[in-house]
């Protein structure tokens, strides 16, 4: 047979669906009763190696499109809930009863998707408030929502 294929046959077909498949040429000798040897000289084919490679290139397109289509949904369901998640941080800021840490949190991811991913900086500038700065940031939260409080 050689490595010289003229053309592929139904039975080198399904070699390439076990290569694309990603089993061993052992494998795919034992799934259709061949050779390890004539599998081998089948798939190291210029033919066949032209073959593999539009198929995987179809593959690589058919995956890079559905993964374009799941981001795009996973951000307009983040765009849809942004506005809300924005108010459960408020609302955890402005929160006299939550922890401490809870209110640091919540401030900080509000300030790191305002500020820093705006200014393509990354996670580690966040910046960290202590409980005075909390208070106050809650103030600036409450006159913003025309609830004004004055702090303790």
């Amino acid at each position: 047979m050689g490595n010289n294929l003229q053309r592929l046959l139904p039975k080198h077909f399904k070699v390439l669906d076990y290569c694309l498949a990603g089993l061993s040429t052992k494998a795919i000798a034992t799934e259709l009763n061949m050779s390890p040897l004539g599998v081998s000289n089948i798939v190291n084919s210029p033919r066949f190696q032209d073959e593999l490679a539009r198929r995987r290139e179809e593959q690589n397109e058919i995956m890079d499109e559905s993964k374009v289509t799941a981001i795009s949904k996973v951000k307009e369901i983040f765009e849809e809930h942004a506005e809300e998640a924005a108010r459960v941080h408020t609302d955890i800021i402005a929160d006299d009863e939550a922890p401490l840490r809870a209110r640091q949190d919540s401030a900080n991811t509000i300030l790191d998707k305002v500020y820093g991913e705006e200014q393509g900086q990354s996670r580690a500038a966040a910046l960290v408030l202590n409980a005075d700065q909390i208070n106050v940031l809650n103030v600036a939260i409450k006159e913003a929502c025309g609830t004004s409080t004055r702090t303790a």
